[in-house]
């Protein structure tokens, strides 16, 4: 299931579990849109408080941290399998354009 779980380009199936991910993506949330809050709070009639650059920083680290935590994932997965096979397998699924097949949009013309 933690497998499922991992984006297409790192061998997963970019499944979502909201269970594991929902307080991660709460926080980062709440990071992220700090500073609109607090112009509403304040009742701001225009946006002249509002700081593009430092959401764009703190939207960054969060994509950071998430990077991070997938990848802790892979080693778990990785260390919790005694199975060589397995371990081979998400291996080959994590090399470049493995997974395009899964990313891809349909054709609209067939």
């Amino acid at each position: 299931r933690k497998l499922f779980t991992l984006p297409v380009r790192l061998g997963g199936l970019g499944i979502s579990n909201p269970v594991e991910g929902s307080d991660f993506e709460f926080q980062a949330s709440v990071k992220i849109t700090e500073n609109l809050r607090q112009l509403i709070i304040d009742q701001q009639s225009s946006l002249d408080g509002y700081q593009a650059d430092s959401v764009a920083e703190v939207t960054r680290d969060c994509l950071k941290d998430k990077e991070v935590r997938m990848m802790r994932k892979i080693s778990e997965i990785g260390s919790d399998s005694s199975d060589e096979r397995l371990k081979r397998s998400i291996s080959l699924a994590q090399e470049k354009g493995a997974g395009s097949w899964l990313t891809v949009l349909p054709i609209g013309s067939l």
